[in-house]
């Protein structure tokens, strides 16, 4: 494995975890505070569409990139 494909991997895998604590941010509702204001649920839905669709290329890279790396057999 190639260090940009294990690259990929990590971060393909954080993003992956911030969407799901994003996603049980939403069905459990914590008040969170921002300063004096509060944050409503509407910025975790738009979290989980952009980690999620994140998470989600990034695996798919690195398996292209695996594939790429891979020799070619004979």
């Amino acid at each position: 494995m190639t260090p940009q494909t294990r690259g990929l991997k990590v971060a393909s895998a954080i993003f992956g975890i911030v969407s799901l604590v994003h996603l049980v941010r939403l069905f459990t509702g914590p008040e969170v505070y921002i300063g004096s204001h509060r944050l409503g649920l509407y910025p975790s839905l738009v979290a989980i569409i952009v980690s999620g669709c994140l998470s989600i290329w990034l695996c798919k890279l690195a398996r292209l990139g695996s594939r790429a790396a891979e020799p070619p057999a004979s």
